[in-house]
């Protein structure tokens, strides 16, 4: 049995900035390499310069980083989310000096999946939401919401992140990161035991690996900006769900179905997504046969 995988995503702006005249801040990019692929979204700070340009850099620096590690033929999973670091400040640097940027204009998040046959890696950088479609039917999501709505942006490195924890308390022992988890089987939804993440644990770097027999159990895997979280009257789950909930799975896949659940919304007389939203999905083809 083989794999085939194929990708995705999409990025569109919330009401909040098309009524205030601003540019949509969120952006994703997805991509298939050789045997793996990888999915990725980016969000600007609203409150920040430039954020639109940054959201970019951040996402295409991740690109670079993530095409590295799938060409290489020995470099060990456990060094991705430090390629991945290194890339961001790398470009970031460049960008700046290149384009008469500043950091402010930097201040975006980072959420990226890596996948091939004998498993991949997670990588959380701010906030949002990562959902796992397995074979079986069943659905993981696991959301990450930072307090006081300062996620952890990959350009607070630039001062080795002493800004970004005296913005929270000057404390690295504090847990302001928390993520909220639910499972949905058959028997419908199965809320586990939400998790604290300090400060000084989150600064590491938030990375879960997805081992090879995962991998073999998935149908997709997605991430999504915190914009899933904030649709005019419908609750974050569900939102994810209906985004998951593909009619056609060939050709632009996720963008259809965001297309539609937008469409969707304002068919009955709610807003749609409040700030802008974007996602990305790999999905997993099984059973494709292997060449002889």
């Amino acid at each position: 049995m083989g794999q085939r995988f194929c990708v995705d995503d999409y990025f569109h702006i919330g009401q909040m900035h098309l009524g205030s005249g601003k540019p949509c801040q969120d952006y994703s990019f997805s991509g298939v390499i050789d045997e793996g692929a990888f999915a990725i979204v980016s969000d600007g700070c609203s409150t920040g310069r430039h954020t639109d340009v940054g959201a970019r850099i951040i996402a295409l620096s991740t690109v670079s980083a993530l095409q590295r590690w799938l060409k290489a033929t020995n470099t060990s999973i456990n060094k991705l989310g430090q390629l991945v670091t290194e890339q961001h400040n790398y470009a970031i640097l460049k960008s700046c000096e290149a384009f008469n940027l500043q950091l402010p204009d930097m201040l975006a998040t980072c959420l990226y999946v890596c996948l091939t046959p004998t498993g991949g890696l997670v990588g959380i950088q701010g906030d949002g939401v990562i959902a796992k479609v397995y074979r079986d039917g069943s659905i993981t999501l696991a959301a990450y919401r930072w307090d006081n709505n300062t996620p952890l942006y990959p350009a607070y490195a630039a001062d080795n992140y002493s800004s970004f924890i005296k913005v929270h308390g000057n404390d690295p022992n504090l847990s302001p990161l928390q993520v909220e988890y639910h499972h949905h089987n058959a028997l419908g939804d199965i809320q586990i035991n939400p998790q604290s993440i300090s400060l000084g644990e989150a600064i590491k770097g938030i990375t879960q690996k997805i081992s090879g027999d995962e991998a073999v159990e998935l149908s997709f895997l997605a991430v999504f900006t915190d914009g899933v979280m904030q649709v005019e009257g419908v609750h974050w789950k569900d939102a994810v769900l209906q985004l998951l909930a593909f009619k056609n799975v060939e050709g632009e896949f996720a963008k259809r179905r965001m297309i539609r659940f937008i469409k969707n919304s304002k068919a009955e007389g709610k807003k749609g997504p409040l700030d802008d939203i974007s996602y990305a999905v790999i999905r997993i083809d099984h059973e494709i046969p292997e060449e002889v």
